[in-house]
């Protein structure tokens, strides 16, 4: 059961990274500096 869910959170992720790329002129620079920004510590 964890494996299966970890497969889908995997799954999940590189849904989401292939569509920031691809919303953004196919730029892994642009998936770079979302992560960046998601990393940065709030406050």
């Amino acid at each position: 059961d964890i494996i299966v869910n970890g497969l889908s959170m995997a799954l999940t992720q590189q849904k989401e990274f292939n569509s920031v790329i691809s919303n953004n002129g196919n730029s892994v620079d642009s998936l770079l500096e979302k992560m960046r920004e998601m990393a940065k510590p709030a406050g």
